[in-house]
């Protein structure tokens, strides 16, 4: 995962006192005081960049948008460092740690929310491509399924006659 792009999506927000800018999903609290390691978010210009090439490559390969979007998202997560996913999950562990013991604030807990996706996606990435077609051929074996319940439906009519 590019730590640039993926590490911290950004969302356009207001506040109740009508300010904008790009935040950090789910953490708004940590714009005002960045940490030294955090990457610069997505910029608007990249980010419309981004959807209106989504949508070209799901019309040139005949796929809904979301499925281009979560093959893309499975990409930009493989290229996830070693290292980068270890720190995730040390990350995680503290904030359980805290939760835990009840010392966890709100920001924590947005903070283990967003660990957890991070995880998750990279999990998706990894596993995600096998299970997929793992559904996929549960669905043709329902599918089949159906078809031999119809075939033997349609024998014992005729053999009923």
């Amino acid at each position: 995962m590019s730590t640039a792009t993926a590490r911290h999506l950004t969302v356009r927000s207001s506040s109740a006192t009508g300010s904008t800018g790009d935040v950090p999903a789910l953490a708004p609290e940590r714009a005002a005081r960045p940490r030294r390691d955090d990457p610069q978010p997505l910029s608007r210009d990249v980010a419309v960049h981004l959807c209106e090439s989504l949508l070209s490559t799901a019309a040139e390969r005949s796929e809904r948008p979301s499925t281009v979007a979560r093959d893309l998202w499975r990409q930009v997560a493989r290229e996830t460092d070693n290292g980068e996913t270890e720190a995730l999950y040390v990350e995680r562990k503290a904030l359980l740690a805290k939760v835990m013991a009840g010392d966890a604030t709100k920001a924590d807990r947005n903070r283990l929310a967003l660990v957890r996706w991070h995880l998750e996606r990279i999990e998706d990435a990894k596993h995600g491509d096998g299970l997929d077609k793992l559904e996929a051929l549960t669905r043709l074996y329902a599918q089949v399924a159906d078809r031999v319940r119809d075939v033997v439906g349609e024998l014992e009519r005729v053999k009923a006659r």
